[in-house]
């Protein structure tokens, strides 16, 4: 500022000064400031985006390795429920002496339900012959030979069912791609496999054949007691003979002597039978006994 009359003594506000600094320098100092901060927080800004984008990419490996972790997880359960499941039918199949307890149809709860069938659909269907003005020794008869047709039914029926599934079968390996070859030889062992096929999962014919057995047994029959007790017993017997091995019902007949360990007398007491009541069961051909029969003696 040029010195003249008007302003000897004034400041020069350009030069003033901030704790003896020029305020240009202050000015130009705190803009160069403002400069550095705000580059210093584009910097810090890049570097939280930056840290964000990992962060989701983490959380996404993280997101498929527990995904990958689950799907190996899932494939060790199904192979050990496979294993351990093969490793039970590899023990049980054709020894009936080991129980599958998962199995609701497994020989001694059939057993059970055998001999409930005696104590309640025998004594209705005995109540409806007896109505029918029929004798004792002529009621006990036609419910013994009803369990005894029965009982030849279903085996002669599921021997049928394993071989047409033995030779469908073959032929399908054999010639997979044709729809019909004649007679083909069953392929050795396959006997095995559809033995196993048809006790585990026989409970689906159920319907078809207590159908079947009734037409067959009660074609003239109406009475539901009747009725009741082919079905209970056809359900039941059917379920016996596809086990592995089957189970074995045995009907002592006219003349024998009877074992009190095998069969219990019906209403009085003796050894000579005149007619078998209801078989002994067992749990395979020359296996231990699993319910006691009834007989009527001499």
């Amino acid at each position: 500022m040029p010195v003249t009359p008007q302003n000897v003594g004034r400041k020069n506000p350009r030069s003033s000064t901030h704790g003896g600094t020029p305020r240009e320098y202050i000015d130009e100092s705190e803009h160069g400031k403002g400069i550095e901060y705000r580059n210093d927080l584009g910097k810090y800004e890049e570097r939280i985006l930056g840290l964000n984008r990992e962060l989701e990419r983490s959380k996404a490996v993280e997101a498929e390795q527990s995904r990958i972790i689950q799907e190996k997880e899932k494939m060790i359960q199904d192979l050990t429920t496979r294993l351990s499941r093969a490793a039970s039918q590899q023990l049980t199949q054709g020894n009936p002496n080991i129980a599958d307890l998962s199995d609701v149809n497994r020989p001694t709860k059939l057993g059970e339900r055998f001999g409930q069938v005696y104590d309640d659909q025998w004594s209705e269907a005995y109540e409806a012959l007896k109505a029918r003005g029929k004798r004792d020794d002529e009621i006990v008869v036609e419910l013994a030979k009803i369990v005894q047709d029965i009982y030849s039914f279903m085996q002669n029926s599921v021997k049928d069912l394993l071989d047409k599934l033995a030779s469908k079968t073959s032929e399908v390996i054999r010639n997979p791609f044709q729809t019909h070859s004649g007679e083909i030889p069953v392929i050795k062992g396959l006997d095995v496999t559809v033995s196993d096929l048809v006790k585990t999962h026989g409970h689906h014919t159920l319907e078809a054949v207590k159908k079947k057995s009734l037409d067959t047994h009660c074609a003239q029959e109406n009475d539901p007691r009747i009725r009741g007790y082919v079905s209970i017993l056809s359900e039941l017997i059917w379920l016996m003979v596809i086990q592995d091995p089957p189970m074995v019902l045995k009907f002592i007949e006219k003349g024998e002597k009877m074992d009190p360990n095998i069969f219990k007398p019906y209403t009085k007491s003796g050894s000579i039978v005149v007619v078998c009541v209801w078989p002994a069961l067992y749990l395979h051909k020359n296996g231990p006994l699993v319910g006691r029969g009834f007989a009527l003696p001499q």
